[in-house]
């Protein structure tokens, strides 16, 4: 359970709105009393301006502080909670896909409105597809998030043999590969870089010539759980070495670039902003 960020966020939304609660509804009215006939005859603008004036009508100074951000830790927590999350890409393991130094715009409802704090689905919106790039909490160490594609779902029987994809049977397409590419991000090589056609979704991977292939045959995936990969296939930290990842464990689905920074010569990829994933 990942409960870091959003239950501190809770307790700070709960523990700013009870004090801004408090104050309002038990010490203001005893400040104001002894002018509050004045006050009745002003506008809502004048009246703050005369309590602004008058330091015995002022909240104090932590009730102030309360009033004040309690609105925006509840805005940020129901979006963060609820409804998108941010995702920085740490590792070149979804490379060509996603080059380091992206920074992703996650829908948190495309598997579920979810409780923040325990990541229980509360209501069902739908589930991972083939091809979908997810985010998850890393089943080893759950505070830790990371992003691959699914490449199986519930039921699904897989095999992976010289570095080829078969779901269910059926051998995955693979089209206009290149050989003895560079990867642009690391300079290491060579490489194929192939398309891969993975039910609606066709995509970039990227193979080392010269790695062994992680191969395994009829791999049933089990209820409720997924399975993935990266898109950088001979650098990637996936299930072929983890395992599964549960339905418990989704954090939702990658959605587009909102922002790229190449740290290699300091500059912003243009062309990559706004891209939908």
């Amino acid at each position: 359970m990942n409960i870091d960020f959003s239950f501190w966020l809770l307790v700070l939304t709960i523990a700013s709105g009870i004090i801004a609660a408090i104050d309002k509804f038990k010490f203001e009215p005893k400040r104001l009393a002894p002018v509050m006939d004045e006050l009745q005859g002003m506008k809502k603008k004048e009246r703050r301006k005369f309590i602004q004036k008058n330091k015995a009508l002022k909240a104090p100074l932590l009730a102030d502080y309360a009033r004040s951000l309690f609105s925006v830790f509840l805005i940020v927590f129901i979006l963060r909670g609820f409804l998108i999350g941010n995702f920085l890409i740490p590792s070149a393991s979804m490379t060509p896909t996603l080059p380091v130094g992206n920074f992703i715009l996650v829908n948190k409802t495309a598997y579920g409105i979810r409780n923040p704090i325990t990541n229980n689905v509360w209501i069902e919106t739908g589930k991972p597809e083939r091809g979908d790039i997810a985010v998850f909490h890393f089943p080893v160490n759950p505070g830790v998030d990371f992003i691959k594609r699914v490449i199986g779902v519930p039921g699904d029987v897989i095999s992976y043999k010289d570095k080829k994809l078969t779901v269910n049977g059926k051998a995955i397409e693979y089209t206009n590969c290149l050989d003895n590419q560079i990867n642009s991000y690391n300079g290491n090589g060579p490489n194929t870089i192939c398309t891969e056609h993975l039910g609606k979704v066709a995509h970039q991977i990227d193979d080392m010539a010269n790695a062994p292939s992680a191969n395994f045959t009829n791999l049933v995936v089990p209820q409720g759980m997924y399975f993935v990969m990266g898109d950088n296939r001979d650098n990637s930290e996936d299930s072929r070495y983890w395992g599964f990842v549960t339905d418990q464990e989704l954090v939702g689905k990658a959605s587009f670039v909102w922002f790229s920074w190449n740290s290699l010569n300091s500059s912003v990829r243009w062309s990559e902003i706004g891209r939908v994933l």
